[in-house]
C-alpha cells in the first residue's frame, strides 16, 4: 500500500491515520499534530512556518511585512482512508487550493512512490530507461556498460521552445547517437530516431529538488506521470533523408562542400 503524501508549501507529510498527525517525510519525528491545528468543521486550519517546517502559533501583528509564515487550510477529509480511493477528488482539491490560497496539494498515488523514491521511467524503442535526474542521464534498465543518454549531451538537439529533444538513437547499445548527416549517402543501420519531452517534464520532482526549485511550483504546470513513451519519428520526418538526397545530387558546376559540420540536428 503507497503512503498517503500531501504537500504544505513545497513540504512532503505522509497522512498518518491512525494518530489524526502529519508526519514530514524528510525530516523524522517531526510532525504536526492535531494540537497544532483548528477544527473549523470541515477543515483545519494551521500556522505553519516554512523555515522551520513547523506548525507556527504566530499570530498576525498590524504592519508585519516580512512574516513568513503561511495560513494553511486542510480539509477534514484527507485523514479518512475513504477520500483516497478516488483521485478524481485529488485534482478537485488541489484546484480549490490554487484558487483559495490554502497552500495545500495532494500527492496523487504515482506522485507518492516518486517522492519515497521510485524513478520514473521511459520506454524507448521497447527499452526501459529509468529518469536519473542526480546522474543527470536517462539510465537503461539492466545494461551496466551502456553510456545511457546524458541530457549534458543533448542539449543542442532541443526544440525551439525547449520541451523536447528530437535525437539519434543506437537500440543495440541503448544509448545516444552523434551523428554526422553532413556526407551522409545512406540511411544508417541500427539508429533511430527518437523524441521524448524535458527532463523537468520527465521527472518534476527530481528536476526541482536539483536545481533549487520548489516542487509544487512545476506541479501546478506539469501533470505528473511515472512512466513515458519516446515517440520513434520516421525518417521521412527528418532532414536526414533530404541531406542524403542532396549528397547524392551531382555537384556539377559546384567545389566540393568545405564546410565543416558540428553533427546532424535532427529536423524538429
Amino acid at each position: 500500500m503507497v503512503d498517503h503524501i500531501i504537500f504544505i508549501d513545497s513540504n512532503p507529510y505522509r497522512i498518518d491515520f491512525s494518530e489524526h498527525s502529519l508526519d514530514a517525510l524528510n525530516h523524522p519525528g517531526s510532525k504536526i499534530i492535531p494540537e497544532h491545528m483548528k477544527n473549523e468543521g470541515e477543515f483545519y486550519m494551521l500556522r505553519f512556518d516554512p523555515e522551520t517546517r513547523q506548525a507556527s502559533n504566530k499570530m498576525w501583528q498590524a504592519g508585519d511585512i516580512i512574516d513568513k509564515v503561511l495560513d494553511v487550510v486542510i480539509p477534514v477529509m484527507l485523514f479518512d482512508q475513504q477520500f483516497w480511493q478516488d483521485e478524481r477528488k485529488f485534482e478537485n482539491i488541489n484546484k480549490l487550493s490554487r484558487a483559495g490560497g490554502w497552500n495545500v496539494w495532494i500527492a496523487n498515488d504515482e506522485l507518492s512512490s516518486r517522492l519515497l523514491g521510485k524513478l520514473n521511467t521511459v520506454d524507448i524503442a521497447g527499452h526501459t530507461f529509468y529518469v536519473d535526474i542526480p546522474m543527470d542521464m536517462l539510465r537503461p534498465k539492466d545494461d551496466f556498460l551502456s553510456n545511457g543518454i546524458r541530457f549534458g549531451d543533448i542539449g543542442r538537439y532541443l526544440n525551439d521552445d525547449a520541451t523536447k529533444y528530437r535525437i539519434c538513437y543506437n537500440p543495440s547499445k541503448h544509448e545516444f547517437f552523434e551523428y554526422d548527416a553532413s556526407k551522409a549517402t545512406e540511411i544508417p543501420k541500427d539508429v533511430k530516431v527518437i523524441e521524448f519531452v524535458h527532463e523537468s517534464s520527465l521527472d518534476p520532482v527530481g528536476y526541482a529538488r536539483k536545481n533549487g526549485i520548489p516542487v509544487v511550483d512545476l506541479l501546478k504546470n506539469i501533470p505528473f506521470r511515472a512512466h513515458f513513451n519516446a515517440r520513434v519519428v520516421p525518417w521521412e520526418e527528418t532532414s536526414i533523408s533530404q541531406m542524403i538526397k542532396k549528397n547524392l545530387a551531382p555537384q556539377q558546376g559546384h567545389g566540393p562542400n568545405t564546410k565543416k559540420s558540428r553533427g546532424h540536428k535532427p529536423k524538429r
